[in-house]
């Protein structure tokens, strides 16, 4: 381990101490849906410019992202929460650790599911080794094409990616059931569920 790295955890630095943890040995046995993630050094690729920093993520939650990490949790992680209090940030920092990653709105999905590349874009979220489905069941009225669209997503996660993705939604668990079914229900919510409170940071600095 890198002495600065540890001098700077040492005064505080929640990036550094993150780092640390993540270069621990995380061990050779792997139960299912328990995927450590392959890391790189932090580097802003997906959505540069919005707004996020690993030390403003919750306290708890960045012990969860440990957890998952490590394959100590299994995934893939559920956070919920009221607009603005953090959700996308969080996991977009994650995101800039992750070897590779991808981001996708529930809306975005669809739209590529539509696309006359979608065969080789589903690949490439097949293969990922983190995946962010963001704003899912954001609408009450969850249309058919937009229900096989994300349960398309959430299944090649599980099939091919050991279920390792993030998905951010403002609806509750019990929510997530009555807008989708038991089906969708089961694959986003088998694996860790947080929910991120506070204020509106858009509104509230």
């Amino acid at each position: 381990m890198e002495p600065e790295l540890i001098d700077r955890a040492r005064e505080g630095d929640v990036t550094a101490q993150f780092e640390l943890n993540l270069q621990t040995d995380i061990g050779s046995e792997i139960t299912p849906g328990r995927r450590p993630l392959p890391l790189r050094p932090v580097e802003r690729r997906i959505l540069p410019a919005f707004d996020r920093e690993m030390r403003r993520v919750d306290a708890e939650l960045l012990t969860l992202f440990r957890l998952l990490v490590s394959g100590k949790q299994p995934w893939p992680l559920y956070l919920y929460g009221a607009s603005g209090v953090g959700k996308t940030a969080a996991a977009l920092c994650l995101c800039d650790f992750a070897a590779t990653a991808v981001y996708k709105k529930a809306d975005e999905l669809c739209d590529l599911a539509k696309a006359d590349d979608a065969a080789i874009q589903w690949k490439a979220i097949a293969k990922k080794d983190l995946a962010v489905l963001d704003e899912l069941g954001e609408r009450e009225n969850v249309t058919d094409f937009h229900y096989t669209t994300v349960k398309r997503f959430l299944d090649l996660r599980e099939e091919r990616a050991g279920r390792v993705g993030i998905y951010v939604s403002n609806a509750t668990p019990r929510e997530i059931q009555t807008l989708y079914d038991d089906r969708v229900a089961s694959r986003v919510l088998c694996g860790a569920w947080y929910q991120l409170k506070g204020k509106d940071r858009r509104i509230d600095g």
